[in-house]
């Protein structure tokens, strides 16, 4: 059992869980439906070495039966066990307080991809292309890493992430780019847990339009057939979708006043979205379904012709006409860097986020964003859960 320390005017959670202590010290962020991601300092049961790591909580504001928590739990720390890679948030393993089970995470002082395009946004500026090219080759990298990881006997595990967000992409005060949170991953490891009918996993702003089209209504598909699997293509449209948001701070969500004729006859009665987006699944999805080249072309008239290239390559409608690996589309981007941003670097990288968080940290007033990172952004009083 857990038990609480008073510290000044903190109470402070402490528990033990598979020969480790855990001190929670504070929420270090939050997902779109509220669950709290904890820091926490761990050491060894009656050692006194302590590293600082996050507690991912499966399911916390959603109760799920055990067998289930217990599956997903059993096959994501299986999974991490293949994806060793410099650019991938590694899983150190699971903890247990009561009837909450937690993914214990490696933590790296810093923040998400979406805290800075905030940042950005608070003082109307945006990210360089260097920074944005940097970020999405490191991503490029990591899925490429992760399409091609195979299991003990070598056969593929055809993982797809499903998530490609500014959420779940890390940047450390060093620089270093990592993707994190593959508990929405697809795979074939051995007795995976069956993603329920109907549910769509995944950031549904960044989903793959093909992916949407599984979900159309019976009347608007062309034939009736079998749900296909995950493919790795659609990875590379999510990481489109994020360079185009780094590059110019426009999505194809934007506007979505024009949507309102298809809002209720798209996707079929009883989906249900693993993360709720901001925008309502019944506005979201005809608008990314039908996101063509001319509106890349619309979204990218100002950028130069090489990455607007890449961009359009990334965002094809048809995944035949994408990039055919997630490494093809990390090369391009190596090259645009190496030509045109040769000194840009971690360094370059950790200076640019530093100054957009001091910059937007100077605003008295500012525009209320989403609070996934308490106490990095300038937060408004009034917003639940503010830190001063």
């Amino acid at each position: 059992m857990g038990s609480y320390l008073t510290k000044g005017t903190r109470m402070i959670r402490v528990f033990e869980s598979c020969g480790f202590e855990y001190m929670v010290l504070r929420p270090i962020k939050y997902g779109r439906d509220g669950d709290p991601v904890l820091l926490a300092a761990r050491k060894e049961y009656l050692g006194t070495a302590t590293t600082t790591v996050e507690l991912r909580p499966l399911f916390a504001t959603q109760k799920k039966p055990a067998p289930e928590v217990k599956a997903r739990l059993s096959e994501e720390l299986q999974l991490s066990k293949h994806l060793q890679h410099p650019n991938i948030g590694q899983v150190l393993g699971y903890a247990i307080d009561g009837a909450q089970s937690f993914l214990v995470l490696e933590h790296e002082p810093g923040c998400s991809l979406e805290t800075i395009l905030d940042a950005a946004a608070l003082v109307k500026r945006k990210v360089s292309a260097g920074f944005a090219v940097t970020v999405a080759m490191a991503i490029a990298d990591a899925l490429d890493h992760a399409h091609r990881c195979a299991d003990e006997e070598g056969r593929p595990l055809h993982v797809v992430h499903r998530a490609v967000s500014p959420t779940n992409i890390q940047i450390s005060q060093r620089g270093q780019v990592k993707l994190v949170n593959f508990g929405s991953a697809y795979s074939e490891l051995m007795g995976r847990y069956q993603t329920p009918t109907g549910l769509l996993r995944g950031d549904a702003a960044y989903i793959a339009p093909e992916v949407l089209r599984e979900f159309q209504t019976p009347r608007k598909r062309r034939r009736a057939a079998a749900r296909s699997p995950p493919d790795s293509r659609a990875d590379i449209f999510s990481l489109g979708l994020v360079l185009l948001g780094e590059l110019t701070g426009w999505h194809p969500l934007d506007p979505p006043d024009s949507l309102e004729d298809a809002v209720s006859t798209f996707v079929l009665p009883g989906t249900r979205v693993e993360t709720e987006p901001i925008i309502p699944l019944e506005v979201l999805a005809p608008r990314l379904v039908n996101f063509g080249s001319k509106d890349v072309d619309r979204a990218t008239k100002r950028l130069a012709v090489r990455l607007r290239r890449i961009i359009a390559k990334a965002l094809q409608v048809d995944p035949s006409k994408r990039y055919p690996s997630a490494l093809a589309m990390a090369d391009d981007l190596r090259g645009y860097m190496h030509d045109s941003w040769p000194q840009y670097h971690e360094g370059e990288l950790a200076a640019e986020t530093a100054a957009l968080i001091r910059a937007a940290r100077k605003l008295d007033e500012h525009v209320a964003y989403g609070v996934t990172e308490p106490g990095i952004l300038p937060t408004p009083v009034d917003v639940p859960g503010n830190i001063p």
